[in-house]
């Protein structure tokens, strides 16, 4: 019992409570605002708008599910299973959505690039045609 921490040093009171205040505000801040911000800016009379609306409900959907399934299953894990399992849980669900993350980053960029690609094409193209015409235009006039 030697190693019980019998009181806290004021500096770990200090920064666990500037840490879980910066926590409320940061998930108040984003989570009431962001979801409406976001559906908002897709036209409900576009279909293809309203499906690219759909991803926000996927997203509010997996916010829900991770919380419900943090304060239930994890909790029960690291209660009745071992507490290092719930650790490991928590480590390889990150390492999962870090890999999404970086996965959904690449393939944004890759279609980007590809949109780019064919704009450029177009006004290549375009500016092309439109010197063709501006010459075929000019004879007939002479």
């Amino acid at each position: 019992m030697g190693d019980v921490c019998q009181h806290t040093r004021k500096a770990h009171e200090v920064v666990f409570f500037l840490a879980i205040y910066l926590i409320s505000v940061g998930t108040g801040g984003h989570k009431p605002s962001l979801e409406s911000f976001g559906a908002d800016q897709f036209d409900d009379d576009h279909t293809a708008e309203r499906k690219k609306k759909m991803s926000f409900n996927w997203w509010n959907f997996g916010l829900c599910s991770g919380l419900l399934l943090g304060v239930t299953v994890l909790v029960y894990v690291q209660d009745h299973v071992i507490w290092g399992a719930g650790a490991i849980i928590l480590t390889a669900v990150m390492a999962m959505s870090l890999l999404l993350f970086i996965i959904g980053t690449w393939k944004a960029i890759l279609s980007l690039q590809r949109a780019n690609r064919k704009s450029i094409d177009a006004i290549v193209s375009g500016s092309g045609r439109r010197h063709c015409k501006k010459k075929s235009h000019l004879s007939f006039q002479s």
